[in-house]
């Protein structure tokens, strides 16, 4: 006789519904998501996103605990794409500078695009939402950015005295800041990063010289020379010029 499978595992969300776990779970998020597109993320409330989802507030409590849970899972799948585009361009065989540009021009330009992003960074830097979204570049931070200013501080690219959790966080603010001050044009991006941000990090490194430039400066010193030289010796005869009309061939000096 052919042995029966187990049966489905239910849960009942309410007089209402009965379901599984994982789809209640989704069910909450997909609800949260509802509510901060229409009526914004800091007037999103645990009674809005329950009666989205049609599920009882113990439910949603037992499930995730309070409002910023939901939230902050929200954000985790909303922004998982470009958090793990943003990793991938942080491994490229490039500076730490150029990485931190196209990474953060990458993500400043992209996330708005996502109308449940946008809502959330519209908010700027208050704590609770500072808090929501560092939970979320935690990933980031942890996995990639930490490493690779750690890297770069062996290597003498990073500027001395800079603790590397501190620059994470001041790091996430700048760019909140960033994102809520768009939408940007991708020149003036590019020119704040390079102003505003790596400055703060990076040691200048001077470019290498090569047989070329060095010729080249070379060149360009002989050329300075030659015309300081001949400058020279067009004063020399201004100045003679200058004498004969002083003193004129045969004048006396007497009265």
């Amino acid at each position: 006789m052919p042995k029966k499978s187990p049966p489905r595992r239910v849960v009942a969300v309410d007089d209402k519904t009965a379901t599984t776990g994982d789809d209640v779970i989704q069910r909450v998020i997909d609800a949260a998501a509802i509510c901060v597109d229409r009526i914004g993320l800091d007037a999103t409330t645990v009674d809005d996103i329950a009666r989205e989802a049609s599920v009882s507030r113990a439910t949603l409590y037992r499930r995730f605990g309070n409002r910023e849970e939901i939230l902050a899972e929200l954000l985790r799948q909303q922004a998982r794409p470009y958090v793990e585009s943003s990793i991938t361009m942080m491994f490229e065989p490039v500076t730490l500078g150029r990485r931190i540009e196209v990474s953060t021009m990458y993500a400043v330009m992209e996330m708005p695009r996502n109308r449940w992003l946008k809502a959330m960074f519209e908010s700027g830097i208050q704590r609770s939402n500072f808090a929501l979204i560092r939970s979320v570049y935690q990933q980031f931070s942890t996995v990639t950015l930490l490493p690779a200013l750690d890297a770069a501080r062996q290597s003498g690219e990073l500027r001395v005295g800079l603790e590397l959790q501190e620059i994470s966080d001041w790091l996430l603010r700048e760019f909140i800041l960033l994102v809520s001050d768009g939408p940007w044009q991708e020149e003036k991006l590019l020119r704040r990063i390079r102003r505003f941000i790596l400055p703060v990090l990076i040691v200048e490194v001077p470019a290498p010289v090569t047989p070329k430039a060095l010729a080249r400066d070379v060149e360009s010193t002989e050329t300075r020379m030659a015309r300081l030289e001949q400058r020279m010796i067009e004063m020399q005869q201004m100045l003679a010029l200058i004498r004969s009309d002083l003193h004129p061939a045969g004048r006396s000096g007497g009265t």
